[in-house]
């Protein structure tokens, strides 16, 4: 087996973790109960393994460099929205643009 299909498991596997995650919290939501931050935190480190690890396979495996651009994208978006999630946990929502005026 060639490491890059190995890679292709793992990031699978990932993403299994990650929507295992998700839905976990949602079903917390669900039940009218505070979503888990050690699971909102597993979820993130998930994806962004798995974003580190496509980027290293695309830019691998294909010589066009669209999915490796692609992938990075992702990597920030996912950096972003972990930040802002532990943000959102450490202080509380931000208060809207409106309330202020």
């Amino acid at each position: 087996m060639i490491w890059t299909d190995v890679i292709s498991y793992v990031t699978l596997g990932l993403f299994a973790v990650v929507l295992l995650s998700w839905l976990l919290n949602l079903l917390l939501l669900a039940l009218k109960k505070p979503s888990s931050i050690l699971l909102s935190r597993i979820m993130y480190v998930a994806a962004l393994v798995a974003a580190v690890l496509s980027s290293i396979r695309t830019a691998v495996v294909y010589t066009e460099k669209t999915l490796l651009v692609a992938n990075i994208v992702v990597l920030v978006c996912v950096i972003i929205s972990f930040r802002r999630a532990e943000r959102l946990h450490k202080y509380g929502p931000e208060p809207d643009d409106e309330e202020e005026n």
